[in-house]
């Protein structure tokens, strides 16, 4: 069963005081009754980037490629990396979250995207944000996210600073818009 969320953006309201997610737009690749995970979109790592990643995997990267960053896709299992891409392309083990969205874990994806055969839009993250049976709901009634259908331009921008702000915008939301202090606005 698909969940309401899966394939939408969470987008953090100044009630998240965690410095981990504040500021942060998160894709949601897969949420139901037990559990949600997604990607912080807007975080990039500064100590790896893609040429880091590939030479830890003795994968060849053209020099074309070397400018990529790997974002941390959040706290949890952060040795691990994934790949949110574009749905024209899929593995064997790819997860399809939508026509527009699929997430791949393999090292074959990083392959394919090192030799320039991979999906035609990409971010990589290392690790995820996650949640446990009822978390994410109690969050959404607490108003520490705002929801927003993922859109391409946004979850696949090289503007990382500036995913936060296009986010709420598409939203009809200017930053200074919202504020921490509820009640006394």
């Amino acid at each position: 069963m698909s969940y309401f969320l899966e394939g939408q953006l969470l987008i953090a309201t100044p009630a998240i005081t965690d410095k981990r997610f504040m500021k942060s737009v998160i894709f949601i690749c897969s949420h139901d009754s037990d559990h949600a995970m997604g990607l912080v979109l807007n975080k990039v790592n500064k100590n790896f980037n893609f040429k880091l990643f590939c030479d830890q995997m003795s994968i060849n990267l053209p020099s074309d490629y070397s400018h990529k960053s790997i974002r941390i896709g959040g706290p949890m299992d952060t040795s691990r990396g994934f790949v949110l891409h574009s749905s024209e392309h899929v593995l064997p083990d790819t997860k399809v979250i939508n026509d527009i969205f699929s997430m791949t874990c393999s090292i074959d994806i990083i392959k394919e995207i090192a030799s320039g055969k991979g999906p035609t839009s990409s971010i990589i993250t290392v690790g995820y944000a996650g949640w446990f049976s009822g978390q994410l709901e109690f969050e959404l009634k607490e108003n520490s996210w705002l929801t927003l259908p993922a859109k391409p331009e946004i979850v696949f921008s090289s503007e990382l600073n500036k995913i936060w702000e296009k986010s709420l915008s598409e939203l009809g939301i200017k930053p200074d818009q919202i504020s921490s202090n509820f009640g006394n606005a």
